[in-house]
């Protein structure tokens, strides 16, 4: 096994703790991004959000960055909270190309396929923002 894998459960918590669901989606930094992969051993991007709501928080969403827009809440981005997904048209087509999560500290936690693996990335510098939405 990889050592950016884990078998680790999802911690047993009150939903509303944070820093715990932060943890768990840190977890998953340096597993390997595979295009419709949705498990500890490789994610796309989606399959990132998907598995760590589906097993964090019991929400099931379906696999795909586009079709996920139309789930949840939507936030304006002065209120974005921890645990709020931020999806991502980079040509502006009306097409979700992309989502991660935010996990506080100007950071968002996603699955790149240009990276090659899940990653940390600088909020407040990502270009490409469509919209961000609230499952929880």
């Amino acid at each position: 096994m990889s050592k950016y894998t884990t078998t680790k459960e999802p911690p047993s918590s009150n939903p509303k703790d944070y820093d715990s669901f932060v943890s768990y989606v840190r977890s998953f930094l340096g597993v390997k991004y595979v295009y419709a992969g949705a498990s500890p051993s490789s994610f796309d991007c989606s399959g990132l959000v998907m598995y760590c709501f589906k097993q964090y928080y019991g929400i099931s969403l379906p696999h795909s960055a586009h079709s996920m827009k139309s789930y949840g809440k939507a936030v304006e981005p002065a209120d974005i909270k921890v645990g709020d997904c931020v999806l991502f048209d980079y040509d502006r087509n009306g097409r979700i190309d992309h989502i991660g999560i935010y996990v506080g500290n100007d950071t968002v936690i996603h699955a790149s396929s240009t990276k090659g693996k899940v990653v940390e990335s600088v909020y407040s510098k990502m270009t490409g923002i469509d919209c961000i939405r609230r499952y929880k």
